[in-house]
């Protein structure tokens, strides 16, 4: 970030204190921008065993099925070509989005 200050001679102090303003503001604007992309972006993709443990349900129960496979949990399918719906060892679920889901979840 560059910082174009045009100034008088007698405006020297306000020069000094632009340029030392500047200087100190580039890494934390840089870290604010880094931290807004890591939040914009999706994430690991989470497989069935790594969803069982973040819901702190067991792999095989109803519940699991319930919540994981409900229409509004947000997921997608790894590497099926979309032949086969059945398939459901390949599905993924962002971090993120199953946070997200999880704090409106309510069971009817």
């Amino acid at each position: 970030m560059d910082v174009a200050v045009k100034v008088n001679e007698d405006e020297k102090l306000a020069e000094l204190i632009a340029v030392h303003l500047a200087d100190n503001l580039k890494p934390v604007v840089q870290a604010m921008v880094n931290k807004a992309v890591e939040d914009a972006l999706p994430g690991h993709g989470m497989n069935k065993g790594e969803l069982s443990a973040k819901l702190k349900l067991s792999l095989g129960t109803d519940a699991f099925e319930r919540i994981a496979y409900q229409s509004g949990m947000p997921r997608y399918e790894s590497g099926n070509d979309g032949r086969k719906k059945s398939d459901k060892s390949r599905d993924r679920w962002y971090s993120k989005a199953v946070d997200k889901f999880m704090e409106t979840y309510t069971e009817d």
